[in-house]
């Protein structure tokens, strides 16, 4: 377990100059920005674009938490247990982070831990079971290619669920188990404007 630090706020882009978190050289990942839209025939709407993790603002705190877990890469076994509740704690994430089995090849499969409560939609026990179908299906897509690629990914997520506007940033980082192999994900949230707020309905023209 890291010894107690009095700060994580010390990231200034870009990642490759970041310094060592106690010592050890951090993991660098980049992403290409990609988008996603679906939409269904009852108005709902989800976009996801992919974001690179130069983009995290600098002591914010998915950027604080996106530093824990390098140094967690480079330090330890990156499992679940090496998570430290107290250095949680210090990237203010707590309350916007969920956890996820990804044990099951299935991602029908995939159950929620953890659940951050301090969001705008009710999170069920699965994320197949989420009450907008697109959005479970997107929300499944992404948790399994983390899964399968063991690769952090950051998106925004915009979108209209039954009447209610999304708008987020998602951190997803992938956590192993004693045989190397990705069994839980880390998935946190940073709200936007308008995130949770009622929409009016749309009219067919």
């Amino acid at each position: 377990m890291p010894d107690p630090v009095t700060t994580v706020a010390f990231s200034p882009p870009p990642a490759r100059d970041r310094p060592r978190w106690h010592g050890a050289d951090l993991v660098e990942f980049t992403r290409y920005t990609a988008i996603d839209v679906t939409a269904d025939d009852r108005g709902n709407q989800i976009e996801r674009r992919a974001l690179s993790f130069n983009t995290l603002k600098p002591a914010s705190s998915l950027d604080d938490l996106f530093q824990y877990w390098q140094w967690l890469s480079s330090a330890t076994d990156r499992r679940l247990t090496d998570l430290d509740v107290v250095q949680l704690m210090r990237t203010r994430i707590i309350g916007r982070l969920h956890l996820v089995d990804v044990g099951s090849s299935d991602p029908a499969d995939f159950r929620f831990d953890l659940v951050g409560e301090a969001i705008p939609l009710k999170l069920p026990a699965r994320p197949s079971t989420l009450p907008v179908a697109i959005y479970a299906d997107a929300t499944m897509r992404d948790y399994n290619t983390v899964r399968l690629t063991d690769a952090p990914r950051l998106q925004r997520i915009r979108g209209r669920m039954e009447g209610t506007g999304y708008h987020y940033i998602r951190l997803i980082l992938p956590l192993l188990d004693k045989r190397r192999r990705v069994s839980h994900l880390a998935v946190a949230i940073e709200r936007g404007p308008g995130d949770g707020m009622s929409l009016a309905p749309r009219f067919a023209g």
